[in-house]
């Protein structure tokens, strides 16, 4: 196991702009007359009604009531469910709204209005309004009444502020980031009886920002710079942190120029007055071993309203250009013959739509090398030398497993981890090519073998060509390009159920997710997925073959009768 250096924080890299800004309007429409507002804009103590609302440019709904905010870089914007608490003092120091919650709600147009349930007031141009988020119970005796400034104001509330130790949760680390503000007056509307206050927030508690290794592709052209296209796609690491101090990965977050930054860096909010350390690990995709790291902030680098960056073994690196020369191989990418059958090549599955000379035969299915069958890579050399596998975008013609019933020799499949250890389809055929003198007694093999023949691949040994998947291969199309999540569980994977008891794998749209990845190839060059019997080329006993059924919202691993019926065959490969 590798461990690597520690970590320490790069000053230049810490630069302030965390702070959100918001924008609230705060409406004081009154029940009173237009003649009983005073002239000095001051209203009388009665009848006062305060109507909270944000104006929200970039307003995207969390679909949950509970409360959240979404992210623009590392500033907030607040969602429906947000509250906030509003303290309005007079010259005196005496409060007139003291810890009133307001709450963030969603209106038809995508805005947002924060909502003080009726709450009435008198306002003077002496009013000082101080707003704070997220709303606290407990927040009315933690002000200084005197203070000018909201960091004063709420001084005896920040001092006591403690954030969250576990922030994975975005609720939970949004729940941790105390903002403050004073409100400024901007208009007196007599005619509306209204008064418009404006809050800028400014975040009290300083921001640690982990970026871990990775690289962001911007993608400008496929099939070795024959055409062109224009995106980007993140390809990073996986964390595993220590201990309870546990920080929020972005999500959902568009990637693309200028994104990076946000989207793949770890944030945790932290105390300005307080060090931060992190102890974690990671695995690099490219030697799959271990690496521990330790990020350490010390309290000096922490300043309230800034971020401090940190980056583990030189974090985000950004590399431009074609996708096969930088030798890119993802799930759901399109796997091409060139046009003289010399070289394959892939269309990444982010092009909108095919170029004339593209005529995907597969798709890419699996690219995790610890899933790749011993035959298979040894065809190639090793492991190292093989790139992944694809299943054929077309099927081959239905056949039965063989002719009779007799004993193969192939390793029985009997159990769902039989049939999940089973990957090594290349290997079932090769061994029932080399014994059984080829395929003649045994047409799903025989079926699969010639499936070049509709479906055409690159000549030589540039491919294992087309063979009969073995049930792990199955099992690894329907995880990753059927999204079946059951089938990614250990539970599972290593279960004594026996397959004759037809356990069933159930995903909604299952059919519909494995289809998705051929929607841009046209219907003469597919064979869509559908519901039906399939073939495996994995043996269960004498008598049976291991084979499934396919369904719109389920796959099931289940036993045929060898030389019964013909069932669907869909051969894969390996490159």
């Amino acid at each position: 196991m590798k461990t690597d250096k520690r970590y320490t924080t790069d000053k230049k890299a810490a630069r302030c702009g965390i702070a959100g800004t918001l924008l609230a309007a705060l409406l004081l429409a009154f029940s009173c007359s237009q003649e009983d507002m005073l002239d000095n804009g001051a209203y009388p103590a009665d009848g006062t009604r305060l109507v909270v609302t944000v104006t929200d440019g970039g307003y995207q709904s969390s679909g949950e009531p509970q409360t959240r905010a979404v992210e623009k870089g590392y500033a907030t914007e607040f969602t429906e469910g947000d509250a906030a608490g509003l303290f309005a003092v007079n010259a005196e120091g005496r409060i007139w709204i003291q810890n009133i919650k307001v709450t963030a709600e969603k209106n038809d147009d995508g805005t947002v209005t924060w909502d003080v349930q009726g709450q009435t007031l008198m306002h003077t141009p002496e009013t000082k309004y101080f707003l704070y988020y997220p709303f606290q119970n407990d927040a009315h005796n933690k002000v200084d009444v005197y203070a000018e400034t909201a960091e004063d104001f709420f001084k005896p509330l920040i001092d006591e502020w403690k954030p969250k130790e576990d922030q994975s949760r975005y609720a939970d680390y949004t729940a941790s980031d105390l903002m403050v503000a004073k409100g400024v007056v901007e208009t007196v509307d007599k005619e509306a009886h209204s008064v418009a206050v404006n809050f800028t927030m400014k975040h009290c508690m300083a921001l640690a920002v982990i970026e871990m290794p990775g690289t962001l592709y911007h993608i400008t052209s496929y099939n070795s710079k024959t055409t062109k296209c224009d995106f980007y796609f993140l390809d990073g690491v996986e964390a595993q942190f220590e201990g309870n101090d546990q920080p929020y990965r972005p999500e959902d977050h568009p990637v693309g120029e200028g994104s990076a930054d946000y989207h793949y860096r770890l944030r945790y909010i932290v105390r300005p007055d307080k060090g931060y350390t992190q102890n974690g690990e990671y695995m690099d995709k490219a030697d799959e071993v271990v690496h521990n790291y330790e990020v350490a902030i010390c309290a000096d680098d922490l300043k309230a309203g800034c971020y401090t960056l940190c980056k583990v073994d030189g974090g985000l690196k950004e590399v431009e250009g074609d996708y096969h020369y930088l030798e890119i191989v993802r799930i759901g990418d399109l796997f091409c013959p060139t046009a003289n059958l010399s070289d394959w090549y892939l269309v990444p599955h982010e092009v909108e739509e095919l170029a004339d000379d593209d005529e995907p035969s597969g798709i890419v299915f699996q690219t995790d090398k610890r899933r790749f069958g011993s035959a298979e890579t040894d065809f190639f050399g090793g492991r190292e030398a093989m790139h992944r596998l694809v299943v054929s975008v077309k099927k081959a013609e239905s056949a039965i497993w063989s002719n009779n019933q007799n004993e193969t020799g192939l390793a029985d499949c009997t159990t769902l981890e039989d049939c999940y250890n089973n990957i090594s389809g290349f290997y079932n055929h090769t061994y029932i090519k080399e014994n059984y003198n080829g395929f003649d007694n045994f047409p799903a093999f025989k079926a699969a073998d010639e499936h070049g023949k509709t479906c055409p691949i690159p000549i030589g040994n540039k491919t294992t060509g087309w063979y009969l998947p073995a049930a792990g291969q199955v099992w690894d199309i329907y995880q990753n390009l059927g999204d079946c999540q059951q089938m990614a569980e250990t539970e599972w994977q290593t279960s004594q159920v026996d397959i004759a008891d037809e356990h069933d794998f159930r995903q909604v749209n299952l059919l519909t997710t494995l289809n998705k990845w051929m929607e841009k190839i046209p219907s003469e060059g597919k064979d869509e997925f559908s519901y039906g019997y399939h073939r495996t080329s994995s043996e269960y006993n004498t008598n049976k073959s291991a084979h499934y059924v396919l369904s719109s919202n389920y796959i099931t691993f289940m036993t045929s009768d060898k030389t019964l019926d013909n069932h669907i065959v869909r051969p894969v490969l390996a490159f």
